[in-house]
């Protein structure tokens, strides 16, 4: 990002699957630089930042500005359902608890209990027995953006999202280390 005195900075956005404790002040340092750090509470206020034009006409980060892998640079702003987050769950008491929180899953509480129940322990319990079969995403799964081929590592930034295990970091070290 260009500030109004031309000085630059950049930004970047991690996702961890777990929670990052460390104490190490460098941890996040590129090239021996160290930044800013602050945690991310709303995925969609980053979004919004980094692909808006200021008042000023100092352009945040427009499309051309960076590489991603990511299809869908909109967050999602629909709440997903009681029943949706139902069928994601793989807990037991989570489950009953989403179900007692939504109205129209209290009704059928009441109405057949016993029916009601079942089907979520066969629920959560498939969803046990998929999440403890899965693989990592293989790296064919991973979206390989067509700009990787003409990156230019100096003047855009390289943002990619994938799970874990798929690529992320040896990509854009290949592609450094071809240049």
């Amino acid at each position: 990002e260009l500030h109004a005195d031309k000085s630059s900075h950049i930004h970047v956005y991690i996702k961890f699957k777990d929670k990052i404790n460390t104490t190490n002040p460098e941890f996040f340092d590129i090239l021996g630089q160290h930044g800013h750090y602050e945690t991310l509470k709303n995925r969609s206020k980053l979004l919004k930042y980094i692909t808006v034009i200021t008042q000023n006409s100092y352009s945040f980060c427009n499309v051309g500005d960076f590489v991603t892998n990511m299809t869908e640079l909109e967050p999602s702003t629909r709440v997903k359902t009681a029943s949706e987050r139902i069928l994601e769950s793989t807990d037991y008491k989570e489950a009953i608890m989403i179900a007692r929180s939504d109205e129209g899953i209290r009704r059928d509480i009441i109405r057949n209990s016993y029916q009601v129940f079942r089907s979520i322990k066969n629920i959560v319990e498939v969803n046990i027995q998929e999440q403890k079969s899965e693989i990592p995403a293989p790296v064919r799964d991973f979206i390989i953006p067509p700009e990787i081929h003409y990156w230019d590592r100096f003047s855009t930034c390289l943002w990619l999202c994938g799970k874990s295990g798929t690529g992320k970091t040896s990509l854009p070290n290949f592609c450094s280390n071809m240049l």
